[in-house]
């Protein structure tokens, strides 16, 4: 184990200096926002700081903190230039081929813990590998084993990134439900749209895959959320999908709860006969259209970092 770092669970905890790297500051700059109160840390039994991997993350990632390499929190992770979408694409794709987990994760992490949001991620990169992986077994040029054995790689990255989402939102969290429809087995989209609904501030009631309408509705009624979505992948039937979820949007129009719907199976002689509130053709839209439901608000990222990572005054982003 390295010195500077212990685990805590799920979580880890790092040490001023780890957290100094990743800001860019000085140890006695971190030591003195722990000591002020704006950064929470723990002591040890011999006196020394500790603190959070997912509380430096989430203020730095909120605006409340500098940082320069937030991958220097983890030393498994190295930094990626995510912004080269097709290099990126490229090593992804080679990765979850292989099964090479430790290399996917170190791509998805460490693009996400230097900025890259869930959605770009989903968008820019990991779609377009998903892709091609299914484009590849279409012309026999893989098995299928090696496709599930990519998307199961994927999904356990992507369950431990979602331990690194904590979103700081001031007052009550909105609610969403969603999921899959039925016979749609798919659950990386779903997933995925989860994790852009937890980082931009939402509590995510997630059903998963193969979800019957009916039980939607009893979630509704239980959890009288702020938006419902459908993250549709594949369709057995499409004329019952049509009707069912139209008869489910008359329900949800009555209970004045917004229904979102997307994904890759909503076709040109499909979207004309649906109901919706919103449709997206990816998750950056999905993002957008959230945002106007519930907007997490930003901070100011000059000055001296707020009081235990809250601002008075908010961005107009």
């Amino acid at each position: 184990m390295n010195n500077e770092e212990i685990n805590a669970g799920t979580n880890r905890y790092v040490s001023t200096a780890v957290v100094a790297r990743a800001l860019g500051v000085g140890v006695s700059t971190v030591k003195r926002w722990v000591d002020e109160g704006i950064l929470p840390a723990h002591r040890t039994a011999g006196g020394h700081r500790k603190l959070l991997m997912s509380d430096v993350i989430r203020l730095a990632r909120d605006g409340n903190l500098p940082q320069a390499d937030l991958s220097q929190l983890n030393n498994q992770i190295n930094s990626v230039d995510y912004a080269n979408a097709v290099s990126s694409q490229q090593k992804l794709l080679q990765a979850l081929c292989t099964g090479d987990t430790t290399t996917v994760k170190s791509l998805i992490h460490g693009a996400y813990l230097q900025g890259c949001s869930i959605e770009e991620l989903a968008d820019n990169i990991i779609s377009p590998v998903m892709r091609e992986i299914g484009h590849q077994w279409e012309r026999k040029e893989i098995e299928i084993a090696t496709e599930h054995r990519a998307s199961e790689t994927l999904l356990s990255v992507l369950y431990g990134l979602k331990e690194l989402i904590h979103s700081a939102v001031q007052g009550a969290q909105p609610v969403a439900i969603g999921g899959a429809p039925e016979n749609d087995h798919y659950n990386l989209a779903p997933f995925l749209t989860k994790l852009v609904l937890m980082e931009h501030g939402w509590k995510v009631i997630y059903l998963g895959r193969h979800t019957p309408f009916v039980a939607f509705e009893d979630a509704i009624r239980e959890f009288q959320p702020n938006l419902v979505w459908l993250s549709v992948s594949h369709l057995v039937d499409s004329e019952r999908f049509i009707a069912e979820e139209n008869a489910f949007f008359e329900k949800c129009q009555a209970l004045q709860v917004p229904l979102a719907v997307g994904g890759r199976a909503l076709d040109f002689s499909i979207m004309p006969r649906l109901k919706m509130d919103f449709h997206g053709e990816n998750l950056s839209q999905f993002a957008r259209y959230s945002r106007t439901l519930h907007d997490n608000p930003g901070v100011p990222r000059r000055g001296r970092p707020p009081l235990n990572g809250y601002s008075t005054t908010t961005s107009s982003n």
